[in-house]
């Protein structure tokens, strides 16, 4: 699904483009190669390659997948495409261990999967990093240039993405900030509402125009209001408005265990 000139929805489960534990995948058009923003869960990875090629994007000049953050259902998908294409693994720094395979997050994922979002049977494929992110950094990736911005909260170290594109101001979001600024906090080891409210003003005064989430509606125009409805809700008393409870995670019936 085209977005802009560079830019295509090439994964997403909640309008049925992947399989449907992916996360939302866009592929930037890079002038050099493609650059991927997050990998999916790496079920089924085929039907993102056929997006792709569908949009005018050639998967085998896949040059680099960076990911948001290391919940499966957005890095699953790295060794897949690491060996399909030998691209660049960018995760960050602070959550390399978990795409490695040296952290545990078994709990997690088990809690995960009681929950229906991943399969009974899912195993999180492990991949050796190439380049660990951290707040601040930059990824020049042919003519697209990456603005890293820690936005802990969802995950310890989640990072969102910021770049100058086809004449507007993108934020790849990942699961730090959702439409109409709703936040995705879950009941696991790594979210944390006091990490939401040290890093989300970070976000302030950033002129964003095009938002690009990793779940749910994306933003074309005056993304900036989205970012702003998160920041003014995390200085509020009440707890702000959560994605995981507003818009619950449709489960194909194939997939239940009640099925």
């Amino acid at each position: 699904m085209k977005l802009t000139e560079s830019i295509a929805l090439v994964g997403s489960s909640r309008v049925g483009l992947s399989n449907p534990f992916d996360c939302s995948i866009y592929a930037i058009d890079c002038g050099d190669g493609v650059v991927l923003i997050d990998a999916g869960a790496g079920l089924e990875p085929e039907l993102i390659e056929a997006n792709m090629r569908n949009d005018g994007f050639d998967p085998a000049l896949v040059k680099a997948v960076v990911i948001t953050h290391t919940h499966a259902d957005h890095a699953g998908g790295c060794r897949w495409w690491k060996d399909r294409t030998g691209c660049q693994i960018i995760v960050p720094e602070g959550e390399r261990g978990i795409v490695e395979g040296t952290e545990d997050i078994s709990q997690v994922l088990e809690t995960a999967k009681r929950a229906g979002i991943y399969p009974p049977d899912y195993v999180f494929p492990k991949v050796t990093v190439d380049v660990g992110v951290r707040d601040g950094d930059t990824l020049p990736l042919g003519d697209c240039r990456l603005h890293a911005i820690e936005i802990a909260g969802h995950s310890p170290h989640h990072i969102c993405y910021m770049t100058e594109i086809d004449g507007r101001c993108t934020l790849f979001s990942g699961d730090a900030i959702l439409y109409s600024g709703s936040l995705l906090l879950l009941n696991i080891a790594g979210c944390s509402l006091d990490d939401y409210r040290h890093d989300i003003p970070k976000l302030a005064g950033l002129e964003i125009d095009t938002l690009l989430p990793g779940h749910g509606v994306f933003v074309m125009r005056y993304g900036q209001e989205h970012l702003n409805r998160a920041i003014d809700a995390v200085k509020g008393l009440a707890v702000p408005p959560n994605f995981a409870t507003m818009c619950p995670k449709i489960i194909p019936k194939a997939y239940r265990t009640d099925s």
